[in-house]
């Protein structure tokens, strides 16, 4: 589970900014004891899901770009790298001291009751800091630190790749130690990969990029069986989803590129090579009594846009239900009905939907969530709601609706109009757009 992220100095956030999913010690209400986990051995309760509001260009999916390629980078940056390639990080840009400075991530997690603390920071050219600390108990542990090119402490009981690594040379200027290390199988790095692993960025805004794995599921008879549950649960009308998998060459459109045709076709020659091809939803056909007919085949491509985001999210909404990951959603209203949004994020705090205490974080401009609910019962706690703002110099910030005092916000208050208030901020101060569009327009003079 992810416990807490930091950033500094990418993209608009200039300053340090931490998003924490540990829940506040101050509410207790047992109506929400659903919505966290509790971890003795850290003397700490973790939440299953997070909110994140702001304003459009406030910086909120900049946060999420910041997970993403925190996950890239460590993933990728040991094979996919050579050792003059620029890694791909943007520093806040408004300001030219920034501009210089090197941008700094850190992750804490808990991966099979041990927590981690990893972190770096890096420019465009190299990395200029890297460390790990492992809690294997109730001390932490120093793994390894590294400035620059010089590896200052290396754990040789915990970190032994490590170890020879540096002595050998074998870290480029340009690499994290922690994904050369995991190449070369060190256990510490590959526990740290696997939970990567199990932490997944997607866009709410591009369903394409995941839709593959939905139709994966499709392709199997228990993964099926639990998409076509999902969709039946969101009232979508679809009676069964199919889809008709590619095995010849001659099978392929004939209105493919050359290029594109000839690595298809080579990817059928290999092993166990097959391509899914397109997706058909069936739905029920009734005459005019109501009598049924039977099903009709449609493409996929004729659902709405909301019906297809929502098939495409069902794949990684259910695995990550069932096998306790932590998945991070940019956009998750977008296209879709707000009674939907509101029964996603109650699968995650449900027992019974979420066994395994997989968590949801998710940025959005559904300001319903802040109100569904009861005020004895709420979808979300005053920790589960965070709010991005962007100052006048263009710098974002993060905070949460617990940081406010009791004064400002209470347990039962309506937060949804709090909010579209302006009271937590986070939103747009709108100017007067009737003169604007009033005015005579200026003629360009040719």
């Amino acid at each position: 589970m992810l416990v807490q992220f930091s950033v500094r100095n990418y993209k608009s956030f200039r300053d340090e900014v931490k998003l924490s999913l540990v829940a506040s010690r101050y509410d207790k209400d047992p109506a929400t004891e659903t919505h966290w986990v509790d971890v003795p051995a850290l003397d700490v309760k973790l939440l299953k899901s997070v909110a994140i509001y702001g304003a459009n260009a406030s910086g909120k999916s900049k946060l999420v770009e910041a997970l993403g390629f925190v996950r890239q980078f460590i993933l990728r940056s040991s094979g996919s790298t050579q050792l003059n390639d620029k890694i791909p990080t943007v520093p806040f840009r408004l300001n030219p001291d920034s501009e210089a400075a090197p941008s700094e991530f850190e992750l804490v997690f808990l991966h099979e009751g041990e927590l981690f603390r990893y972190g770096f920071e890096v420019t465009t050219e190299q990395v200029v800091s890297e460390w790990l600390y492992h809690r294997p108990k109730t001390k932490e542990i120093e793994v390894f630190y590294r400035d620059g090119q010089t590896f200052d402490v290396i754990n040789p009981r915990q970190f032994k790749t490590g170890l020879r690594l540096a002595k050998d040379d074998m870290i480029r200027s340009n690499a994290l130690m922690l994904s050369v290390a995991a190449q070369f199988n060190d256990p510490l790095a590959r526990r740290v990969f696997a939970w990567l692993g199990r932490f997944n960025v997607i866009s709410g805004l591009q369903e394409e990029g995941y839709e593959g794995f939905t139709v994966s599921r499709v392709m199997h008879h228990e993964g099926k069986s639990a998409v076509m549950n999902f969709l039946a649960g969101a009232d979508l009308g679809i009676a069964d989803v199919r889809v008709q998998p590619i095995e010849h060459e001659s099978e392929l459109p004939g209105s493919l590129p050359s290029a594109l045709r000839e690595r298809l076709a080579q990817a059928l020659t290999e092993k166990d090579g097959v391509i899914l091809g397109g997706t058909k939803t069936l739905h029920r056909r009734y005459d005019t009594d109501g009598n049924p007919l039977g099903t009709i085949e449609f493409d996929m491509e004729d659902e709405s846009s909301g019906t297809q985001k929502y098939f495409a999210l069902s794949g990684p909404i259910l695995e990550t239900l069932q096998q306790g990951d932590t998945l991070v959603v940019d956009e998750l209203e977008s296209k879709l009905h707000p009674n939907l949004v509101r029964k996603l994020v109650g699968l995650f705090h449900s027992p019974e939907t979420n066994p395994h205490n997989a968590q949801l974080i998710f940025n959005t401009h559904d300001s319903n969530l802040l109100s569904a609910g009861s005020p004895a019962r709420p979808l979300l706690r005053r920790d589960q709601i965070w709010f991005v703002s962007k100052d006048r110099y263009g710098a974002s910030s993060l905070y949460a609706l617990s940081d406010f005092k009791t004064d400002t916000v209470r347990k039962g208050d309506d937060y949804r109009e709090k909010y579209l208030q302006g009271r937590f901020g986070a939103i747009p101060y709108l100017n007067d757009y009737e003169e604007a569009l009033t005015e005579s327009p200026v003629r360009p003079t040719l």
